[in-house]
């Protein structure tokens, strides 16, 4: 039988500053990937995932219904199925949006210390707000994260729920040449928190799909400290790393057959975070998760100018996905669709704007924040004839 680093491609960073209790861990980790090799030669995830089904446990609602998911909740079946937290956190939280299923333990530590022998699994819809500028086909600034989560955990629980999530992974038909593995010990930070951090990072041909991560000292409020074994995948990112041939963002199918996939999802991306953002109840504006959404439509705008995509149908499908995927809004689709569109006027308005501006080599004063067709009639009266050409 050959060895796990045989069969996956492994690469490991500062394994020989790692403390003894590390190098255990270590150990383990090359033990637990042996172990889930053998298994997946003798065919065993196969049987074992046959008892995966959905009869005996209780899935959150909003889940209920949405089978890629769903599935997740009954393959971790260990750890008790929440409800996500909000989106857009409370004012003077660690950060604006919640931005990572395991945020959800914020919450939960807030309200039991003691947290022993906690086990959690939650879907939970974030945004990250620091791919804005970067975005193409593979990565998104807003996404589905599913996360299981042991509080008060050991080293054998962490391997065993590395090797479920390996196991969860190799069951889309995937072979093993497909699999990379980086693994990883470094002291974190969590905010005011301060940690040793095992990570077990997966790839899936070259797409970082998802992570096991070992928190062995992780402070609580009280003073004292537990250990936590958490694991997430990107919903999105593991059904896409399957077939990369598809479209990253599932709904939006029909835009990725005809445009540049690269192209195509930055500006879906754009109105997806706005829609999740704005359902929220939050109003674009110059702070805080306002200004993001402001950003997100002006990005948009800029992207759009060549393809033209509608903007009606990209909110509408936006919502929808958002609605069946685990996010309960809190103001209607077409509230949602009235705010986002008077955010797009104010864009158009202002790259209209700033064009005339720039070839007429002079400042005109027009009230950017009204409606499309008002601001151009104003427009039009306002500046020489032989700019006429700029409005559109």
């Amino acid at each position: 039988m050959n060895s796990a680093i045989d069969s996956f491609c492994i690469m490991d960073r500062d394994v020989g500053n790692y403390s003894n209790n590390n190098l255990d861990l270590w150990q383990l980790v090359q033990q637990g990937f042996s172990e889930f090799v053998s298994s997946r030669i003798s065919e065993k995830i196969h049987q074992r995932l046959q008892i995966h089904n959905l009869s005996d446990i209780v899935i959150p609602w909003v889940w209920s219904n949405v089978p890629e998911v769903a599935q997740y909740f009954a393959f971790f079946r260990d750890h008790i199925p929440i409800e996500s937290e909000r989106v857009v956190r409370d004012a003077g939280d660690t950060t604006i949006f919640t931005t990572s299923g395991v945020q959800r333990l914020e919450t939960l530590l807030k309200k039991w210390l003691p947290c022993k022998r906690y086990k959690f699994s939650v879907a939970q819809p974030v945004i990250r707000t620091q791919f804005m500028e970067s975005v193409d086909n593979g990565t998104a600034t807003s996404f589905v994260n599913f996360s299981a989560v042991s509080i008060d955990s050991s080293y054998q629980d962490f391997i065993s729920l590395l090797d479920n999530l390996l196991e969860f992974v190799f069951q889309h038909g995937l072979n093993s040449g497909d699999v990379e593995i980086n693994i990883e010990e470094k002291l974190d930070n969590w905010w005011e928190k301060t940690f040793h951090k095992f990570t077990v990072t997966i790839y899936v041909k070259g797409v970082e799909i998802g992570e096991a991560i070992y928190m062995s000292d992780y402070p609580l409020e009280n003073g004292n400290i537990t250990a936590i074994t958490d694991i997430w995948i990107g919903a999105e990112r593991m059904q896409w790393s399957v077939n990369t041939k598809l479209g990253f963002f599932p709904w939006f199918e029909r835009y990725y057959q005809e445009f540049d996939a690269d192209e195509t999802s930055r500006i879906i991306d754009c109105i997806r975070s706005s829609t999740l953002i704005v359902a929220e109840g939050v109003m674009p504006g110059n702070k805080g998760a306002g200004y993001r959404i402001r950003r997100f439509i002006k990005n948009f705008t800029e992207y759009n100018k060549t393809l033209q995509f509608n903007i009606h149908d990209l909110i509408e499908i936006s919502y929808n996905f958002w609605e069946n995927n685990g996010f309960i809004p809190r103001i209607n689709k077409n509230q949602t669709a009235k705010v986002i569109i008077s955010e797009w006027e104010r864009a158009l308005n202002m790259q209209t704007l700033n064009e005339i501006e720039t070839n007429g080599g002079k400042k005109y004063y027009i009230e950017i924040n009204q409606q499309r067709e008002s601001f151009l009639k104003q427009l039009a009266v306002s500046i020489p004839k032989d700019l006429h050409q700029f409005i559109s």
